[in-house]
């Protein structure tokens, strides 16, 4: 549990750093901040990498599936839900209740306040040696159900403020495609493995997916699209194919483990960025 704590450890270590990083920064912590999510995004990259390159799918029953969807469904609508009911009938005057306009915001806002965090997630409970367990597999699969899910509920809420959108049907198209390319490639592309490339592959995703943001805001900027780095992440692992030989199950239930390849320096590293997206995250 030394690497638990150690992560745990990182978590408060950033939580705090966080409180007097403006004051910290000054004029730069626009820069700063922006640094730091990028970080932040390509730590995330890297371990949804070795999450899908560890990722296995029972296609003889894709039943269980559709209720894991449910199930990952009902945990990213009911916080959104009770965090936005707490923030219009408790932080908003009663006089107010019946507008549409602070409903509408109010449910834009919840949906950023109800997050979930993959990454510490993942790392966490490799870290405690759970890799081999039901536990981990179904936290997995409810995970990249969970962030499909919540990038699904900002578009309804994206038409209740700016109407439709050729932009929103484009994320729902893209989703599907990505999630297309994983169940029909899953473990068939041939293509590095190593932690250079995986860390490579993270600050390709983060970049692009930024530039997207960035672009298509630029060209309206009340319809962004939103490309989360999860799922292009994920799906990038699960198309990779594991070496010859190589069995990267092999060390799930030895404690301080990190999903991806289970050679000791691939482990070092993973452990290493793991621990430097704790604090920025």
């Amino acid at each position: 549990m030394k690497k638990v704590a150690a992560f745990s450890a990182l978590l408060v270590f950033g939580l705090v750093t966080a409180k007097f990083l403006p004051e910290l920064a000054g004029a730069n912590f626009a820069i700063v901040d922006k640094i730091v999510s990028l970080l932040t995004l390509t730590g995330l990259g890297f371990i949804m990498i070795h999450v899908g390159y560890e990722f296995e799918v029972d296609k003889s029953n894709l039943k269980l599936y559709g209720w894991d969807y449910v199930v990952a469904m009902t945990a990213a609508a009911f916080p959104w839900v009770f965090v936005s009911l707490y923030f219009v009938f408790v932080m908003l005057p009663s006089t107010a209740w019946a507008s549409w306009t602070a409903w509408t915001e109010i449910l834009l806002a919840g949906r950023f306040s109800a997050p979930t965090s993959a990454g510490v997630l993942f790392s966490m409970l490799a870290a405690a040696g759970l890799s081999g367990t039901w536990l981990f597999r179904k936290a997995r699969v409810l995970a990249i159900f969970d962030d499909l899910d919540t990038v699904l509920l900002m578009i309804p809420l994206k038409m209740m403020i700016v109407g439709i959108a050729w932009q929103l049907g484009a994320v729902v198209l893209l989703m599907i495609a990505m999630l297309w390319l994983a169940w029909r490639y899953l473990h068939q592309w041939s293509i590095p493995t190593s932690w250079p490339w995986v860390l490579t592959y993270a600050v390709a995703i983060s970049t692009v997916c930024e530039l997207v943001s960035i672009g298509a805001t630029m060209i309206n900027d009340e319809v962004p699209i939103h490309i989360e780095v999860l799922l292009p992440a994920f799906v990038l692992g699960c198309m990779m194919r594991r070496p010859p030989g190589a069995d990267p199950h092999r060390d799930d239930a030895v404690e301080g483990h990190q999903e991806g390849p289970e050679d000791p320096g691939e482990q070092r590293v993973a452990a290493i960025i793991s621990g430097i997206f704790m604090v920025c995250v």
